[in-house]
């Protein structure tokens, strides 16, 4: 081997690796925002969270930082606020000025559980006819803001009032953990129904765990009983065509002294009467007893003017036939129902223009349904009484 030959290819190779072209690349500039809280604001711990509002009030400072973590005081830009899953009440852009901002006011709405603060740097792009921003890449996020447990009240009696599209939970796509207890009102095929205890409107809500909800009740695996109590729920927030559910549940059963569930029936609250607001179309009263038992009865309060009857409707057409949903007319108003997975004996269409006495169920709503987008399904067919 030339061996004089090996060490000028060896001198030539590391020339060529320490040339300037192949310097290791030097950071310059924004590296990150650091974002804290100002001194004496309350952000709240696991055990202790911040005292529940309407409207939570936080003060941050923020810091651009370069990559070796220290302040770039010569730093004006632009930045936006975003909260983690809350809406933001607050200013969504302000400017840094030599470096910083300082208590810096960040008001959320609709915030529960854990919450962070973050702020993105945009630069300004001028449009022909507006200004635009656009993110640069460059980020900071706050520590953890611990927040409140949410309850079935706020996921449901806090929504937008368009009833076209089914009163909208403001808690949309959200995971959240709902803190207070809960009782068990009916259990069927894929999902149950809970009650918040003590609430009277917007309390109740479906709950889709996507086979029969088992649980452990001290000597074996049993199927969850109405009647039995919860005292957290975990799930994601859902709107399925405007009826509003939580789904891919984990929840935590309240116990008896020796371990067992803890059933109470009685902690269902008493059925809601819906007729008069069946007849009004007064779907924002409706919309409070939505994953509710409620009824309609000819015969609430002694009445004898009100008529419930089974409508003429064609078994031909595809909701039927998918979904066994029928209209009755509530003094020439509709509501629908459907009977077939839990009243199968109950025949539709053998009792086309029956009259009913009254009807029992859980209250839900499908944006699509037509004549009405409210249905009641009954637990079984006791909860079916026709007219004699």
């Amino acid at each position: 081997m030339n061996y004089k030959y090996l060490a000028l290819a060896f001198i030539a190779f590391s020339a060529f690796g320490c040339g300037p072209w192949n310097k290791a690349p030097t950071n310059e500039g924004l590296a990150y925002f650091e974002v804290t809280f100002t001194d004496g604001t309350n952000i709240g711990t696991i055990d202790n969270p911040v005292e529940k509002a309407d409207i939570y009030t936080f003060y941050v400072n923020i810091a651009a930082m370069d990559y070796n973590k220290e302040l770039m005081s010569d730093y004006n830009g632009k930045v936006e606020i975003k909260p983690l899953a809350a809406t933001l009440e607050s200013y969504s852009r302000v400017t840094l000025t030599n470096g910083r901002y300082d208590n810096l006011e960040v008001k959320l709405r609709y915030a529960a559980d854990e919450e962070v603060i973050s702020v993105h740097e945009v630069e300004e792009v001028q449009e022909e006819f507006s200004t635009s921003y656009r993110p640069t890449g460059k980020v900071g996020v706050s520590p953890t803001i611990y927040l409140p447990h949410i309850s079935i009240q706020q996921i449901q009696g806090t929504h937008n009032n368009n009833a076209s599209n089914g009163f909208l939970s403001r808690f949309d796509r959200r995971n959240l953990t709902i803190g207070q207890w809960m009782v068990v009102t009916a259990v069927l095929e894929g999902g149950f129904y809970v009650h918040q205890l003590g609430a009277e409107e917007f309390g109740g809500m479906y709950v889709y765990s996507h086979s029969t909800p088992f649980v452990d009740d001290g000597n074996d695996i049993k199927a969850l009983e109405v009647g039995t109590i919860l005292e957290e729920l975990n799930a994601s927030v859902q709107e399925f065509f405007g009826f509003t559910e939580m789904s891919f549940p984990t929840y935590t059963l309240a116990r008896t002294p020796e371990g067992r569930p803890l059933i109470d029936e009685s902690r269902i609250p008493e059925i809601k009467d819906i007729t008069q607001f069946v007849i009004s179309g007064n779907n924002v009263e409706i919309e409070k007893y939505e994953a509710e038992l409620v009824k309609i009865d000819s015969g609430i309060d002694g009445r004898t003017d009100i008529d419930i009857v089974i409508d003429d409707f064609d078994e031909h057409e595809q909701s039927y036939i998918d979904y066994s949903q029928y209209p009755l007319m509530v003094n020439g108003n509709p509501i629908m129902t459907s009977t077939l997975s839990t009243a199968p004996t109950f025949n539709p269409v053998a009792n086309k223009g029956q009259k009913v006495k009254s009807l029992t169920g859980i209250l839900k709503q499908h944006r699509a349904s037509r004549p009405s987008t409210w249905i009641i399904v009954p637990r079984d067919i006791k909860d079916i009484e026709l007219a004699k």
